[in-house]
Formats: structure tokens, C-alpha cells, sequence
């Protein structure tokens, strides 16, 4: 189902068109108040979302309050970091907790704010509202009905909800016949909500971007039209194009597997005529610096991922072999900052050899996830980078072909992924990093799936 790459040729992928979507709309069911900034009811406190919570539009999240003046109904509401505030769930019972679906696009929305909870000046109560009462401690306290539609993206219970939020999306790229667009895309709507451009990106391979979420910067490494190969940082909230970097390499070195590490370093990989060489990458003056060799490794399709606790790369590729895709597929583990090869372990399912993995993630705890075609579903495995060994953990759906573009929030360990069915029609899955549960499958109503996609927030 997929084609793999080998390291020592220059992969360069074509942007994929599509057509630019729709603006946002904000709020469930309303928009922006018509009032400006509503001065929150002091007696209302909100226990969930906790402070410093990521709200991911297009998803599920649940809001707890206690308190209040006895109002029978009251709306959940969000305040932007600027700009008017927007009505999350409106006339619900003040039963103490609800559930709405997450619609914050704009880009006041985008940079953060605060969720408040006010009586409601009318109109008749939600239907389907579930929840309880809680009467005094942290949310935390009560026992939690998760009841409600699709798959439920909160987080840690606790107080404090009424906190600055972060709100995050899919972070989106497509070629739109003359440039790269950045745009946040609705997972529950897909709603896409044009950000920026790449700056005279034209072209780029898989596996070459990068998110650092405490600096809100995007991190594209692509090739201008005259094959110059560059870096491109984006302010992950306004899609400014904060710097376009002439990589200071190789001609014709082709970049894969870009990651962030601690520091932060930009690392990323490329082949230097006999082995994959892990660089470091500096994000102001393009600068290269030779950091470690990913041992034995001839063939992959970029394929990293990393544990930032422990502060390892994870490479998943087949060294030289007797067969066009090499030996058996192999995960490779690197201390991020020196570079040495700690491992390298044949990837195994019940003591046979696995083919090909993709899509590959660390969950919060450090589990290696990733994805592979058993003939008839797509499964998600979880990986042992200490012995090779994989076990099966869930299956993606109706997932039947894609990229290979998957991403995890490591809030919630909600693992995203972007496919297409047999039909053809472009879906998205959100599974359970944990437990492999497939936790909700949507249409996402764009043509084609994007070039590359990442979670930011």
C-alpha cells in the first residue's frame, strides 16, 4: 500500500493541489456575541478546561462549572485573547456540566483566551445535555459521565478553568497552483480556515515538518523553485513567515525526517554518499552541523519520531539486504543530543518480521505508535524500541490508503490520523494513544488530503 523511499536517492514530492475552502464560522450554532467583551458572572467558576489547556477545534470537550446565582439556564462562552466573545453552548441547563463541540478558527480565537460561564438572557434548554451537579472541589471530585458525540478531547480535570487556553488545530498544508497554503482545518466540520502561505516553498519531501508548541513555530524544510533548498519558520497562530532560510548544505541534499528536540534543536537527516547522517539545523542562518550516523540504515521513507522524557530519535528503515527494499526493517534508536546509537532492533509481530511501518508517534508515556497494512485493515501498533517487538493494539477504521500523516496531542494522547476510504473520500481518525480505541471517524469536506499536516496549539 505504500512505496518506500531509498536514502540514497533525492526524494522530491510534488505539492498536492487543492482548492481553498471557506472561512470560519464561529461558536455552536451562533456567532461572536453582538454585545463586544461580556464581563463573566463572578459566582459562576469553572472547573474544566483547566488552566493552560489546549482547545482543539473540532473536537469534543467537556465544561464543568459549580456555583452561580440559580439561573435555570446559562451559556458557556469563550473569551478571546481580542475580538468579541463567542458562544460555545448556549441555553443549556445549569446542571453543572456540558459537552459542546469545539468551533475556533478566527484569529483572535487562535491566539488563546479564557472560557467563563453567564446566566442565559433566554431561549429554550439544549437538547441531549448530560452531566451532574457539582457542588464544591475540583472537578476531579465527581464521578464523570463522558456520554455525548463523537470522541471527548478533554483534559486533566482540576480547577483553574477559567484560566488563559491555548486553542490548537490540525496545522494544514496544500498547494494552491502558485504557492503552499497554511491553513487550520475543523476536524469535525472540515472547515478550513486559510492562515498563510510557504513563501516560495514549490516543492517538499514527506517528513519535513516540525512544530515547537512553547514558541508557536512551524518548521518546513522545501525546496524553491530554482531547487534551493531552504527552511521556512511560520508562526503557528498568524502564519507570518518569521524567517526563509537558505539551508547551508550539500547541493542536492534532500532533508527527511525533520524533528524538534530539546534545546530546542531542529534536527534532521539526510545520505552523504555511504550512511544516513543526523544533523542539527540552525533555524537562523541555515547552518548544518554533523551531530550522528544512524548506524547501518540504506532504505526508508523518513519515518522518526521522539520521546522527549528520555530524549531519544526513534529512525524506523531496512539496512543494505539482498532484496530492493534491503534488510528487515529496523528501528534505530539515537541520543538526540550527542548522536550515539544506543539500538538498533529487527521490528517483530509474534516472532515474524513486520514489513512496513508508518505514521509513527510517541505517545506522552514514551510508547512508540505507529501503523502498518495487515491486508485488509490498517492496524496501529504499539513498538518496543528496546527489543523490536510489536504488538496490535486497534485498527484505523475504513482507512484504505494514505500518507502516512499522522499526529498526537500529548495532552490527551488522541492520536490523529488523515486518510482516504476505498471510496476515495478524505477522513479523519482519532484513536486512543493508549489503547488503540478507535475513538471517532469524520468526512473531512476538502478534495484532496493535505501535503502535510501537524497538530499545533
Amino acid at each position: 500500500m505504500r512505496l518506500l523511499r531509498s536514502a540514497l536517492s533525492i526524494a522530491v514530492v510534488a505539492c498536492i493541489m487543492a482548492c481553498r475552502g471557506s472561512s470560519s464560522t464561529s461558536g455552536q450554532g451562533a456567532g461572536p456575541s453582538d454585545s463586544g467583551t461580556t464581563t463573566p458572572t463572578a459566582s459562576y467558576i469553572v472547573d474544566q478546561p483547566s488552566a493552560g489547556q489546549a482547545l482543539i477545534t473540532g473536537t469534543v470537550q467537556t465544561f464543568r462549572w459549580h456555583g452561580g446565582d440559580g439561573a435555570p439556564l446559562v451559556d458557556v462562552m469563550f473569551q478571546p485573547a481580542s475580538g468579541a466573545p463567542v458562544a460555545l453552548a448556549q441555553a443549556v441547563n445549569d446542571s453543572g456540566q456540558t459537552t459542546a463541540t469545539l468551533h475556533l478558527l478566527g484569529a483572535g480565537e487562535r491566539a488563546g483566551g479564557s472560557v467563563y460561564v453567564q446566566a442565559s438572557s433566554g431561549g429554550t434548554p439544549s437538547a441531549g445535555m448530560n452531566g451532574h451537579r457539582i457542588t464544591s472541589g475540583p472537578a476531579g471530585d465527581a464521578e464523570d459521565d463522558e456520554g455525548g458525540a463523537g470522541g471527548a478531547d478533554g483534559g486533566d480535570d482540576g480547577g483553574g478553568g477559567g484560566g488563559a487556553l491555548r486553542v490548537g488545530s490540525l496545522a494544514s498544508f496544500s498547494w494552491n497552483g502558485s504557492s503552499e497554503d497554511y491553513f487550520w482545518l475543523d476536524v469535525s466540520t472540515g472547515t478550513r480556515q486559510d492562515v498563510g502561505t510557504v513563501g516560495d516553498l514549490a516543492s517538499w519531501t514527506m517528513k519535513t515538518l516540525a512544530v515547537d508548541y512553547d514558541a508557536g513555530r512551524l518548521y518546513v524544510i522545501g525546496f524553491d523553485a530554482s531547487m534551493t533548498q531552504k527552511l521556512y519558520v511560520l508562526d503557528s497562530k498568524t502564519g507570518a513567515l518569521v524567517e526563509q532560510t537558505v539551508i547551508q548544505a550539500a547541493p542536492q541534499t534532500a532533508f527527511l525526517g525533520v524533528q524538534l528536540v530539546k534545546g530546542p534543536r531542529l534536527v534532521a537527516y539526510y545520505w552523504d554518499g555511504s550512511h544516513e547522517q543526523m544533523v542539527a539545523v540552525d533555524a537562523t542562518s541555515g547552518a548544518v552541523t554533523t551531530v550522528g550516523a544512524v548506524g547501518d540504515l540504506a532504505f526508508w521513507s523518513g519515518q522518526t519520531a521522539y520521546d522527549p522524557t528520555a530524549d531519544i530519535a526513534y529512525v524506523l528503515g531496512n539496512p543494505a539486504g539482498s532484496t530492493p527494499q534491503g534488510g528487515p526493517l529496523t528501528l534505530y534508536s539515537l541520543d538526540a543530543t550527542s548522536g550515539a546509537l544506543l539500538a538498533e532492533n529487527p521490528i517483530t509481530e509474534g516472532g515474524s518480521p513486520v514489513m512496513d511501518v508508518t505514521g509513527v508517534v510517541a505517545n506522552s508515556s514514551g510508547t512508540l505508535l505507529g501503523f502498518d497494512w495487515n491486508g485488509s485493515a490498517e492496524e496501529m501498533l504499539a513498538l518496543d524500541p528496546k527489543t523490536g517487538n510489536a504488538s496490535v493494539l486497534g485498527t484505523v477504521g475504513d482507512l484504505a490508503s494514505w500518507d502516512g500523516i499522522a499526529t498526537i496531542n500529548l495532552t490527551t494522547d488522541t492520536v490523529y490520523v488523515l486518510g482516504n476510504t476505498a471510496a476515495m473520500t478524505p477522513k479523519l481518525y482519532a484513536l486512543d494513544g493508549a489503547s488503540g480505541n478507535l475513538l471517532y471517524a469524520t468526512d473531512i469536506s476538502i478534495p484532496t488530503l493535505p501535503t502535510q499536516a501537524t497538530l499545533v496549539y
